[in-house]
């Protein structure tokens, strides 16, 4: 403790033994002895301790109660006059006196009725609160050389400049040394009191999230800083207005174009006095802490490469196309994109990426018919530990989860099964996901960019592809064109690919017109992709195209197109599943086993039976 503790004394006797009494602690500045005017006792007071660093005031009788009722910026504590102190003191005025007249403050407790008859003195007793009425007191009596007054401080003072015999009541020693060390620990805690609201104060007013205290009545007390920046309020403003004239008391809140999160629970700042705590969370925050975790979780795959520039191009439709490309990034709305294998559907679905505003964002893609069903529910998805047999123990976040804020990007969508393709609806209207084996659901901020490599309204039409689904991803659609329908990039893109295989060294490859005939002629039904192969070949056999080593004339080559060739895999399936009931039921098996062992009920297996027949 680095402050003092003050004695107010009542008068100079009082003072001086104070200063006898704590000698040591007045020599080392620790005490202070005072003996201010009766007319300016607060204002005295005050002034000590601004200017002497005082941290306590001890005072007695009047003195004391006086100070308790100004504003004194620190403790006060009594000096208590016991009722031993006056029996003493009137045992000492019995001896010299006829006449005896006790002047005592009113909270100096003596039971004068009870001991009134046991003195058998000439005693009268009287009682005040303030100055004034103890000067009335005193003016009502006269000076008598067989009278005394008996009372303590300010009575005593007054007595004396009457000229009234008196007896001062003392306190005893041992009073004077309880008390100072009541003040000493008094001021040891709430020092340390103030130390720890300090730092809570500080520690609130330096977190990340918005903290508001309130009284039990919602009456705001403490305001922090992160609050005044969420809330758009000065601490001035919203100290004393009750919580719910300023924000509505609701878990998630939208105010003034944020979200907020918000919470509210008891807290016990001072002792006793059960106060409220409001928590304020930015939810855009929260989500781009949960977007960073989601983003370390992912090793690789998470960014995207390629930006419009790298879309190589001399026709006039594809630059259009790119155009329209550009256009669809500054919107957020889910895109379409056509194209045969090898024209760069993911080249613009990255670009598409990067010129918008999720550019700072994952991009995650994914090659939907390189899965089956399972493998590919619990990559978008996620799972939970233990979800099923092989999961990791530690569980897996979903394609969907690291793409977050981001875009995922669902190549060759068309070979997607309806099972799944009800659960992709589901995440796009609901904007969450679920991990496989989880009961709590992941809010969701993804751009979906799909591909495929033919109309996907045919498949509506054939019953293979959801219809809403559809209508929820071609919000924009984007049709790639294959390169037999740009030959002018024929050689554009050859001479740009060639060129990144040649060194500063190496000899510029010449190019035959025969060459660059059999490239602008040949029917590139593996697109960019086949282009970029055949440029490689050219490089590594040094442009010789004996016996069509590089590439062969187009009518060497036959090209299963879907319009010549087409497999309809699920009537495949249909028809191989019905070879397996026939054969199990030539072998004499019964129905029941037959859906037992093809793991599905009797109903359905009636019904497959059915539909066979009626089909037929």
């Amino acid at each position: 403790m680095t402050g003092k503790i003050a004695f107010i004394a009542a008068n100079s006797r009082q003072k001086s033994h104070i200063e006898h009494l704590f000698e040591e602690q007045v020599s080392d500045g620790k005490v202070v002895v005072a003996l201010p005017e009766v007319s300016d006792l607060v204002e005295e007071t005050k002034k000590l301790i601004d200017t002497s660093d005082i941290r306590a005031i001890i005072a007695r009788g009047g003195t004391y109660a006086d100070l308790t009722n100004a504003d004194i910026s620190v403790p006060v504590l009594p000096l208590h006059i016991g009722g031993t102190d006056v029996l003493m003191a009137l045992n000492d005025a019995k001896k010299a006196y006829k006449k005896v007249y006790l002047i005592i403050h009113k909270d100096i407790f003596f039971d004068y009725e009870a001991f009134k008859d046991v003195l058998s003195l000439n005693l009268a007793c009287y009682t005040y609160r303030s100055v004034e009425r103890l000067e009335n007191i005193m003016n009502s009596l006269s000076p008598e050389p067989d009278a005394v007054i008996v009372g303590s401080g300010v009575c005593v003072h007054l007595a004396r400049q009457k000229d009234f015999n008196f007896i001062d009541i003392t306190v005893r020693d041992a009073t004077y040394f309880s008390t100072y060390e009541n003040a000493l620990n008094l001021v040891e805690q709430t020092e340390e009191n103030t130390r720890r609201a300090n730092l809570m104060e500080s520690v609130l007013y330096h977190v990340g999230n918005g903290v508001i205290i309130t009284d039990p009545d919602g009456t705001i007390r403490l305001f922090n800083r992160k609050s005044q920046e969420l809330l758009g309020l000065s601490a001035q403003t919203a100290l004393g207005q009750n919580i719910k004239s300023i924000i509505p008391m609701k878990s998630l809140i939208c105010y003034k174009g944020k979200n907020l999160a918000v919470h509210m629970s008891d807290f016990l700042l001072e002792p006793a006095k059960k106060q409220k705590i409001i928590t304020l969370e930015d939810v855009t925050r929260l989500q781009k802490l949960e977007q960073d975790v989601r983003f370390k979780l992912s090793k690789k795959g998470l960014t995207a490469e390629y930006v419009f520039d790298d879309i190589l191009t001399v026709e006039k439709n594809m630059k259009t196309i790119i155009a329209q490309a550009k256009k669809i990034a500054e919107f957020d709305g889910a895109v379409l994109i056509y194209g045969e294998s090898g024209t760069g559907k993911e080249l613009f679905a990255q670009s598409i990426h990067n010129g918008s505003s999720r550019s700072s964002g994952p991009f995650v893609a994914v090659n939907c018919a390189a899965l089956n069903e399972s493998l590919l529910e619990s990559e978008l998805f996620g799972y939970v530990a233990g979800a099923f047999t092989g999961a990791r123990k530690e569980g897996k976040a979903g394609l969907f989860e690291l793409a977050h804020n981001g875009t995922i990007f669902l190549d060759e969508i068309n070979s997607m099964s309806p099972s799944l393709q009800s659960k992709i609806l589901r995440v796009i209207e609901e904007k969450e996901v679920m991990r496989v084996g989880s009961d709590y659901v992941i809010p969701l901020d993804v751009r979906i960019i799909a591909a495929c490599n033919r109309p996907l309204d045919d498949q509506v039409r054939a019953g293979l592809f959801r219809q809403d689904l559809f209508f929820r991803l071609n919000t924009f659609e984007l049709h790639i064109p294959p390169l037999k329908d740009r030959r002018g990039d024929i050689l554009f893109l050859f001479r740009h690919f060639l060129e990144t295989y040649i060194s500063r060294d190496d000899e510029k490859f010449h190019i035959s017109g025969d060459f660059e005939d059999l490239l602008n002629s040949h029917s590139w039904w593996g697109n960019v992709r086949e282009l970029k192969s055949v440029a490689y070949r050219y490089f590594a056999y040094g442009g010789d195209n004996e016996n069509g080593k590089i590439l062969k004339h187009t009518e060497e080559k036959v090209r299963l197109t879907d319009e010549e060739y087409h497999i309809n895999l699920q009537e495949l399936s249909k028809t191989v599943e019905m070879l397996v009931i026939d054969s199990l039921m030539d072998q004499g098996m019964s129905k029941t086993d037959i859906a037992a062992l093809l793991g599905i009920s009797r109903q359905a297996l009636f019904t497959k039976i059915k539909n066979r027949k009626t089909d037929h």
